[in-house]
């Protein structure tokens, strides 16, 4: 196998084991109190599905992990026992989850997988020993366990070149009661490595049956992939199971969209079935995937009329089933999976379509056509193309934007850790979890999320008796919601604890040297956003969650990359809200070119609330030394950019300059600039790495006469 093969299979192992790893951790959080059937289910076809393509992969540690746990789930499933503490129950599954996420975390960093799963298997046998005492149970149901799979010893390359061909047919006409079926089985659209898929098909079956025939035979050859995604995954399987249960085992593998299942030789002195029908995967009678085929609950009963069938000859039955199936129509397939490099590669193409289409619309030969020809019929193409090229923006945009219910979903693990360690009782509610993001901006947000809920908990929510003495609910709550506002994604995290305590953040700031004014002049917003600073605590000892200083500036330093905002309001006794404001997406953005000293920069439109033109009469200097402006009755901060960035050449007079008024939240200021050029879509671009970074400058961008553009970033400004 050659090592792309490896890699794309890899790829698939990864992506699939990380998907089933986050839907389980769900299942077992929302089952901590009471397991129910539905959910035993899920978690052990989830772990016999981890186990299996684990043991292909020849990572046999993570396959021994996930064999204890189907093992538990096994048991717990078929005896349907009395758990003596379902709280224990999660605390182990929980701990082999861990187990499995480092494993595959060093295989996303390409390191091999080399814990070992000896201490949490042993926690997972004991603790199933301990159920099958309390149901007393003695060591005769470990005989009824399913054994344990073999592990593949063989390079995968060496496993698959010896299942390449078929092995020869078996002579098993003198065995009694074997009944040989005919089965097709197709995959659903985009999953990929259908052949893979269909060895480990085989590579279980062999193990079940008395003898299986498969098309296409070399199922190492990447060629045979089309031929199971057109013709579907051929198989002549003998064995003593009967219809329902070789068509129920199919039908549980991963991906499997349709089976066609008929059977061509009953077994001797039993009535013949009918063929069935084929029916999608996901319709067929729930049966989890066993490493065993245990018997149905019931034999399968005949169709009328199924004796004539099977008395007809071969030939016309054949042509029958033939005809049955050209006849069903295709699945509806409205999902593909996409590499997210491919995704990337095209967001840059729009960006530099963007880039080009400005360069074309504003080129300086076109204004010196204006002055000597009509250029109406090229300006109505051009809006044209703008509106087209706008609309693919849009349209690529949303590919990337993924909800924001796995973040918030994970958070439920944070808390019920935290409950378990403090001693507390929180209760996480979640809103607006369909919340659609860019994809980067999601990896960058899920830590300061975790921050904030972690820090709620430790620092906001009381204690049960301390809730009491307060007159509360002993059980706390946490509120996590995001919402949408414009181009901007409000996430707020809001507790009903004791709130932040003015005074004790403010001396904290005083002995750390952190005050640069007097402390009676700081407001209550500037005294609370000093718990975001660096090395800042007011916890007096350290504990594993709290007392360094850490988290809270990872929320800053996050939320800055992604160029959004964080704020907090608290009342004392009551409780606090912490909210993040940050931007749908930061590829293109829609912004204001201004002028300042000569040189261009871009403000993003959306901070943008309203211009005009000043007056000296309005300007004024408050107590504090801050140049002021009245606007329409409201006092206004001033910022003039000339002095922020440096540029003596800029109009200095306010009669020869704009003002802009900028919002952040709730506050706004003016910013002074010297001239208004135009708005336009715009591609944001990093700053290089060899400059510094400059307080209030979050990007660059390439206008449409090909000059630089710095992007402001505004929330720099309220700062200060």
């Amino acid at each position: 196998m050659s090592d792309i093969d490896r890699q794309a299979m890899m790829e698939v192992f990864t992506f699939e084991m990380s998907q089933m790893l986050e839907q389980l951790e769900q299942i077992v959080i929302e089952a901590e109190n009471s397991y129910n059937s539905d959910q035993i289910n899920e978690i052990f076809r989830i772990m016999h599905t981890i186990k299996g393509s684990a043991a292909m992969m020849m990572f046999n540690n993570i396959a021994a992990a996930a064999h204890t746990i189907e093992d538990l789930f096994y048991y717990l499933r078929e005896k349907n026992p009395n758990i003596p503490d379902n709280s224990k129950l999660t605390d182990h599954v929980l701990e082999s989850m861990d187990f499995l996420k480092d494993e595959l975390t060093k295989i996303q960093e390409g390191d091999n997988p080399d814990g070992d799963p000896a201490e949490v298997s042993a926690k997972i046998s004991a603790f199933l020993t301990e159920i099958k005492a309390a149901n007393n149970d003695g060591p005769a149901a470990a005989a009824e366990e399913p054994a344990p799979p073999k592990l593949l010893e063989k390079a995968p390359d060496m496993v698959l070149e010896n299942a390449a061909q078929n092995e020869p047919k078996l002579d098993l006409s003198s065995i009694d009661g074997l009944r040989t079926y005919s089965a097709t089985l197709t995959f659903q659209e985009g999953c990929e490595m259908e052949n893979v898929r269909a060895y480990t098909l085989i590579y279980y079956l062999k193990n079940m049956v008395h003898d299986v025939q498969y098309q296409p035979e070399d199922l190492i050859d990447e060629a045979s992939i089309p031929a199971i995604r057109a013709n579907g995954f051929k198989m002549e399987i003998t064995t003593d199971k009967d219809y329902d249960t070789v068509y129920n085992y199919l039908s549980s593998t991963v991906y499997a969209n349709e089976v066609f299942l008929e059977e061509i030789t009953a077994a001797k002195d039993t009535v013949p079935e009918a063929p069935a029908q084929a029916l999608p995967a996901a319709q067929a009678q729930a049966a989890p995937a066993a490493p065993v085929m245990a018997e149905a609950p019931a034999p399968y009963a005949p169709a009328a009329g199924a004796d004539e069938k099977a008395a007809r000859p071969d030939k016309e039955a054949e042509a029958e089933a033939a005809i049955h199936a050209a006849s069903r129509k295709a699945p509806v397939q409205s999902m593909i999976s996409v590499n997210v490099s491919k995704l990337d590669n095209l967001m840059k193409l729009i960006g530099e379509l963007v880039i080009t289409e400005a360069m074309v619309t504003q080129n300086a030969d076109l204004e010196r056509l204006r002055g000597q020809h009509d250029l109406e019929s090229f300006d109505k193409e051009a809006r044209r193309l703008r509106k087209i090229i706008q609309d693919m923006q849009e349209t690529i945009m949303s590919t990337r934007m993924l909800t924001l219910s796995p973040t918030f979903f994970r958070m439920n693990r944070v808390v019920r850790d935290m409950c378990k360690q403090l001693g507390k009782d929180v209760n996480l509610e979640i809103v607006g979890e369909d919340t659609e993001v860019d994809k980067n901006i999601i990896e960058q947000i899920g830590d300061p999320v975790m921050h904030i809920v972690r820090n709620a908990i430790d620092h906001g929510i009381e204690t049960p008796d301390e809730r009491r003495a307060a007159g509360k609910s002993p059980r706390g709550t946490i509120t996590l919601e995001a919402k949408n506002i414009g181009n901007d994604v409000i996430i707020s995290i809001s507790d009903d604890g004791k709130g932040l305590d003015k005074e004790k953040i403010l001396n904290k700031a005083l002995n750390n040297g952190l005050l640069r004014k007097a402390p009676a002049e700081y407001t209550e917003k500037e005294i609370f956003q000093f718990i975001f600073m660096a090395g800042f605590s007011t916890n007096e000892n350290v504990t594993s969650y709290s007392g360094r200083g850490v988290g809270m500036d990872v929320v800053t330093k996050n939320l800055e990359v992604v160029q959004g905002t964080t704020s907090v309001d608290s009342i004392q006794g009551e409780g606090s809200t912490f909210t993040m404001k940050i931007p749908l997406t930061l590829a293109i953005i829609k912004g204001m070119t201004i002028k300042i000293g000569g040189e261009k920069f871009t403000v993003p439109i959306d901070a943008i609330v309203n211009s005009f033109f000043p007056k000296r009469k309005d300007m004024f200097i408050d107590p504090n030394g801050n140049e002021m402006i009245t606007y329409y009755g409201e006092h206004l901060n001033v910022v003039r950019l000339c002095d922020f960035f440096d540029m003596p050449e800029a109009a200095r007079d306010v009669e020869d300059g704009i003002m802009m008024i900028i919002q952040n939240g709730d506050d706004r200021i003016c910013l002074l600039i010297d001239e208004l050029v135009a708005e336009q879509s715009v591609v944001v671009k990093n700053l290089p790495k060899y400059m510094k970074k400059v307080p209030g400058l979050s990007g660059c961008t390439l206008l449409g006469n090909g000059d630089i553009s710095l992007i402001i970033e505004t929330a720099a400004f309220f700062d200060r």
